[in-house]
């Protein structure tokens, strides 16, 4: 358990702007994952009498699968915040646009009144 908790932690750490509680529950999170194989591994042996191995090798490729899967939805949630900026930004670009053109025709009303007149 100490070993699994040493190369969680180690391969945790290079994850970039992952706060020390997030990272610490993470290691948690691997390790319970990593033994919860191991027993449903020995259920499968024991129901279908078929042997299941649990390795070195598929615990770090748990922590590879869940980098991975981090950096993807980082990107897609990084994606998603720049569109809702770029959107907020012509929003208030409208909004200003739209508030010229109501002075610009309250500074014509007077001259379309007259037009109307003739």
């Amino acid at each position: 358990n100490d070993a699994l908790l040493a190369v969680a932690t180690k391969f945790l750490q290079t994850i970039p702007d992952l706060q020390d509680n997030v990272r610490s529950s993470c290691v948690d999170m691997c390790q319970a994952f990593h033994a919860g194989s191991k027993d449903l591994g020995e259920r499968f042996k024991r129901e279908l009498k078929r042997i299941y191995y649990s390795t070195p090798t598929s615990f770090l490729e748990l922590i590879q699968t869940f980098k991975q899967l981090l950096a993807e939805n980082r990107k897609k949630i990084s994606s998603l915040k720049s569109k809702y900026e770029v959107g907020l930004e012509k929003l208030t670009t409208t909004e200003q646009s739209v508030e010229g053109m109501k002075q610009d025709l309250i500074a014509l009303q007077p001259q379309l009144v007259e037009k109307n007149k003739e």
